[in-house]
């Protein structure tokens, strides 16, 4: 059911109960759902969670990350990942004290989410002084800048034609590049689930199915295959 406000409504929005009920029950779905644009379209292929409208796959994408990523059983998995992770940060503090110099903390800290976050989605380490984790913190912020950069062509139908702040050749660049960098990783992680099921073990290490820690991907590969 679309909303049917009145001019005078949308002026008070939220400020009575009855406007109240309107966004926050009747139209709730409607109001919930995030606004689509261009990039996100794209860059997802119509499918990313987090815009996706509420539905069964948005359903299903919850589920499977509330039950398999973040339960408690995978969490517990996880904690020698976050443990690693905070020792270093700690340690690299201490070391940074110890000759006398000055650390961003908050770039550190950064770095520390976001090697715990990449772990868990990828099992590899996003934050580095290499190239390729250089490059790949680029792109990561690249991606996540155009999300939510105004696009007049996402307001205007008329500017879709014309592409008039150049927004489109910028994601269609971008796209480009991080569409390759994930199918590298899924490539890999597919060639090493074939090979685990072809040898009738895990790769790195000695562990039972049943005490082996899944990343996301992992879980969204068991998915697709079942």
């Amino acid at each position: 059911m679309a909303p049917s406000f009145t001019s005078e409504s949308v002026l008070s929005i939220a400020s009575s109960p009855e406007i109240a009920k309107e966004l926050l029950k009747t139209n709730e779905l409607t109001f919930s759902a995030r606004k689509h644009t261009a990039a996100i379209d794209h860059l997802t292929y119509n499918s990313y969670f987090a815009f996706a409208p509420h539905g069964p796959y948005w359903k299903f994408i919850k589920k499977i990350s509330k039950v398999e990523l973040l339960g408690a059983g995978t969490l517990d998995k996880f904690l020698p990942i976050r443990s690693q992770e905070l020792q270093d940060f700690v340690k690299l503090l201490f070391e940074k004290s110890r000759v006398g110099e000055r650390v961003n903390v908050t770039e550190e800290l950064l770095n520390l989410t976001n090697n715990v976050i990449s772990q868990m989605m990828f099992s590899i380490k996003c934050s580095g002084t290499d190239g390729q984790a250089e490059n790949t913190r680029r792109l990561v912020r690249e991606v996540t800048e155009i999300f939510g950069a105004f696009n007049i062509s996402d307001i205007i139908w008329f500017f879709k034609i014309l592409d008039f702040q150049g927004f489109r050749r910028r994601f269609m660049d971008i796209h480009k590049r991080y569409d390759s960098l994930l199918e590298k990783i899924i490539s890999n992680r597919e060639m090493v689930r074939k090979e685990k099921k072809k040898n009738g073990r895990r790769i790195n290490g000695d562990l039972n199915d049943d005490e082996e820690v899944k990343d996301f991907l992992d879980i969204m590969l068991d998915a697709l295959e079942k």
